[in-house]
């Protein structure tokens, strides 16, 4: 396999990835910004994101 080609998967998936996680993560922050706290909401964006990388690193 090319070099180039398995790179380009690599970027494509983890891209696809990002995009999964960011955009709806950042949609419920901006709507519940007013209901939450701003603490509130970057202590579950961080427990969220440590149980993703937790998952992410034991497979």
């Amino acid at each position: 396999m090319d070099a180039y080609v398995y790179l380009r998967n690599i970027c494509m998936g983890n891209f696809t990835l990002s995009v999964a996680g960011l955009i709806p993560g950042y949609w419920v922050s901006f709507l519940s910004n007013d209901s939450w706290r701003l603490k509130l909401i970057q202590l579950v964006g961080f427990v969220v994101c440590s149980i993703l990388f937790i998952i992410m690193g034991s497979a």
